[in-house]
């Protein structure tokens, strides 16, 4: 997986080193921020600089993704980092106003 400035994100073969996909992404384009991957590698979750949203990308189905966004208190804190807890079944996004757990 690699993230562009583009904001383009792409999944490589590493068998042949070429690009298999190229997941869908937002349409306000701005450089990948972040990308994170649950431990059995099921999900992946990315963000974008200055962006509120985070996408979680369903790799073992077809790359279907589900948008999530911040908090009501502040819906509009750009994300700073992601993490899945061990197991993959939460996750958790930092912005500069807190932190949304995601289940």
């Amino acid at each position: 997986m690699i993230g562009y400035v583009s904001g383009n994100l792409k999944i490589f073969d590493i068998r042949d080193q070429k690009s298999k996909m190229e997941l869908e992404i937002p349409k306000e384009r701005s450089a990948v921020n972040c990308i994170a991957f649950s431990n059995l590698g099921k999900y992946m979750a990315a963000s974008w600089n200055g962006q509120a949203t985070t996408r979680l990308y369903s790799l073992h189905k077809n790359c279907t993704f589900a948008e999530m966004n911040g908090s009501k208190a502040s819906p509009n804190a750009a994300v700073n980092a992601l993490q899945f807890d061990f197991y993959g079944n939460f996750l958790v996004t930092a912005t500069d106003a807190g932190f949304n757990l995601f289940y």
